[in-house]
C-alpha cells in the first residue's frame, strides 16, 4: 500500500470526480458537519480495488491505494504523486 500526499483540494476533489466518471463507486462518504471544510473523505471501490481518500485543510489530500492501483492513477492523471 502507497499513500500520495500533497495533493492540492482543487487537485483532490478533481481526480475523485474522473475517478467516479471511470466506474469508481463512493462506498463510504465523510458527512460530518465540517465536510469539505475542515475535513473530508471516502472510500472509493472498482472491483476489488479500494482507494482511502482524505483530505483536510492543513496537509490537503491523500490517497491510499494499492501500487497496482498507484501506478493506474500516474497513467490516467499523467502526474508522479508524492509518497510516504
Amino acid at each position: 500500500m502507497k499513500t500520495t500526499i500533497n495533493i492540492t483540494t482543487k487537485d483532490w476533489y478533481a481526480i475523485i470526480s474522473e475517478l467516479q466518471n471511470r466506474g469508481w463507486k463512493a462506498t463510504r462518504q465523510y458527512e460530518g458537519f465540517d465536510a469539505g471544510i475542515d475535513y473530508d473523505s471516502c472510500v472509493l471501490k472498482k472491483g476489488s480495488e479500494r482507494i482511502r481518500c482524505t483530505w483536510d485543510n492543513y496537509t490537503e489530500g491523500e490517497f491510499r491505494c494499492s501500487d497496482e492501483v498507484l501506478e493506474e492513477l500516474r497513467s490516467i492523471f499523467q502526474r508522479d504523486f508524492e509518497c510516504q
